[in-house]
């Protein structure tokens, strides 16, 4: 049994995580600095040189909407995703549960977008991106956006979302053996940052969301990952809505593997991907193990 399942406190689990990324070498990757944007705290990653455009990469960063943060688990991964796709990254330090349930950390990052609109950075300049429950909250700021009249994001970049907290997905147990994410952890995360909410929310479980006026989604999964189900099915989902949304299944590779970027060749490659994807190009990755998958709704059935 894992450190995560012994542990049933996500709280007790969050030091632990933090303490653990003590040990990890300080970024060198990017120039990087503190700043609160619309109340939230968030950390500006500038990569050192030239960047390619002005697209400002917002980062909703994975954990279970319970634990991590930009400041220590996700810092050198920011790090290395601003160097590697040559833009700027803020990474957002939303509330998180159980001290703050849902739906506190999505009116967090969407306060961030908010705020960055006003700052004068228009929405076709903008791109959001997470990992994990990270990728979950762009889905769930996307339909808030589209309710409340605010202007879409360019682009979401999915990292294995987390899209389905009822745990249907076939591969949860399918792949238990291969990945580091089990049924029981996700079911502490649930509880935590839903109470008694009902998981088919939409804004929840964004698998369920009419994806009608969203704009493009790339998204990259692990093809030995519990939420590789899942996410096939929402790529489907938004396809069939009218979206263009494209995914690439790394094969072998587990759950949010993008963040292993400090010890991991397939994470900088899958980072590098994203950079691809945001220059507007579609590369043959090839012997990179990166497998671009067009799915449509047939291949869920």
């Amino acid at each position: 049994m894992s450190r995560i399942e012994r542990q049933p406190n996500t709280i007790a689990t969050r030091k632990f995580l933090t303490r653990l990324a003590a040990f990890a070498p300080p970024p060198v990757a990017a120039r990087r600095k503190d700043v609160t944007i619309g109340g939230v705290r968030c950390r500006w990653f500038t990569p050192h040189g030239k960047v390619v455009d002005d697209t400002v990469v917002v980062h909703f960063h994975g954990g279970g909407f319970s634990m991590c943060s930009v400041r220590d688990t996700h810092d050198f991964f920011l790090a290395d995703y601003a160097a590697l796709t040559r833009r700027r990254v803020v990474g957002v330090d939303y509330r998180k549960s159980p001290e703050y349930p849902f739906p506190v950390p999505i009116e967090d990052c969407l306060a961030v977008y908010r705020a960055l609109l006003e700052d004068g950075i228009p929405a076709s300049r903008i791109v959001f991106s997470g990992d994990s429950a990270g990728g979950n909250l762009c889905l769930a700021v996307g339909q808030r956006c589209r309710r409340e009249g605010i202007p879409m994001p360019r682009a979401m970049v999915l990292m294995s979302p987390w899209v389905d907290l009822e745990l249907k997905g076939q591969t949860i147990g399918k792949h238990e053996h291969t990945d580091y994410i089990t049924r029981g952890v996700l079911e502490c995360f649930v509880r935590s940052y839903l109470g008694d909410h009902d998981p088919t929310d939409p804004l929840a479980s964004p698998c369920r969301a009419d994806f009608t006026g969203f704009p493009p989604l790339f998204v990259q999964v692990g093809g030995a990952e519990a939420m590789l189900s899942e996410v096939r099915w929402m790529v489907c989902r938004a396809q069939s809505h009218g979206v263009d949304a494209h995914i690439e299944e790394w094969a072998e590779m587990v759950h949010a593997f993008q963040g292993f970027s400090i010890m991991l060749p397939d994470a900088k490659r899958a980072i590098r991907s994203v950079g691809y994807y945001l220059d507007g190009q579609h590369r043959d990755l090839g012997t990179q193990k990166a497998a671009a998958v067009a799915l449509r709704l047939s291949a869920a059935e």
